[in-house]
């Protein structure tokens, strides 16, 4: 679940256009960031050179902290994930190893950010493609809906506002809470 009153839409200050976040020691993460700073951001700046990225999370791997440059920015621990996301327009997750629930995708989406996510990553979370979430397949397919998403700010935030409504009805506290005791109660019953 996702704690929507701590992790709500606010004022973007847009000091980044994509935002990817999480513990970046954490094998699956690190391989994001390199596949999205080497393969993802080239194709995007032919189109959008002036695009920035943010990498932001705890502990970066030396791999992590070496793409850091002009238009890669590589956070370190933050007090305060929540500054990250307000200085971003977008969220993107392209990760390819790891599965299960991706706490950073609920948390950018509770505050209103329009995210792309890969398959993987989208699967458990299971949020309605192209109206609440973005699901890439690889490189040219995550640049081509970034720049897409960049170039349109009504449906970055139709997208966005779609995101935390989802996010509302299905990973708040309540709800998950919700769900838990039912599993206990059927288990019980059973």
């Amino acid at each position: 679940g996702v704690d929507t009153e701590f992790f709500k839409p606010v004022e973007r200050i847009s000091e980044y256009d994509l935002i990817f976040s999480g513990n970046m020691s954490y094998l699956p993460n690190v391989h994001t960031a390199i596949y999205l700073a080497r393969e993802i951001m080239p194709i995007i700046w032919k189109e959008k050179p002036e695009c920035r990225l943010v990498l932001a999370g705890a502990n970066p791997d030396r791999r992590v902290s070496m793409l850091s440059g002009e238009k890669i920015t590589v956070t370190g621990w933050l007090d305060d994930i929540r500054e990250a996301y307000s200085k971003s327009k977008v969220f993107i997750a392209p990760m390819q190893i790891g599965t299960g629930l991706q706490n950073k995708i609920l948390e950018a989406m509770a505050m209103g950010l329009a995210c792309i996510s890969s398959e993987s990553a989208w699967k458990p979370i299971a949020a309605a493609r192209d109206r609440e979430i973005i699901v890439a397949h690889d490189a040219e397919d995550f640049s081509r809906n970034a720049i897409e998403l960049l170039n349109n700010e009504q449906k970055r935030q139709e997208m966005g506002k779609a995101a935390r409504e989802f996010v509302l009805r299905e990973f708040n506290w309540q709800a998950c809470t919700e769900k838990l005791t039912k599993l206990i109660k059927d288990v019980k019953q059973a």
